[in-house]
């Protein structure tokens, strides 16, 4: 995950709420990170976008994104690393974000 600016609190390993992305938005988008709790500084370079005011019924949420060029690389529960292309199918992404559908990441990439 790319780690925020001085000041931005996304990425931080040692602070739980920070340490996570969500599926529910697709690598790299440009759909603005949530950040409870901490402070963010959004940037343009890599493309950053993000908000520290949580609003009515809005929840932390961060992105996936990455500098590498075509999409994130990826650590899964199993220890494997993979690169997600960020071209990838929304449906396919929040799948491999949860356990609830019983998908086997290896037929979805």
């Amino acid at each position: 995950m790319l780690q925020g600016r001085p000041g931005d609190s996304r990425g931080l390993t040692w602070w739980g709420g920070a340490s996570g992305i969500v599926t529910s938005l697709r690598p790299n988008t440009d759909q603005r990170d949530v950040v409870a709790g901490g402070g963010c500084v959004p940037t343009t370079r890599p493309a950053m976008p993000c908000s520290d005011q949580l609003g009515p019924m809005q929840r932390r949420m961060m992105a996936s994104r990455s500098s590498h060029p075509g999409g994130v690389n990826v650590v899964r529960c199993d220890g494997s690393v993979a690169q997600i292309p960020g071209t990838v199918d929304g449906q396919v992404w929040e799948a491999l974000g949860s356990a609830r559908g019983g998908e086997v990441a290896s037929t979805m990439n």
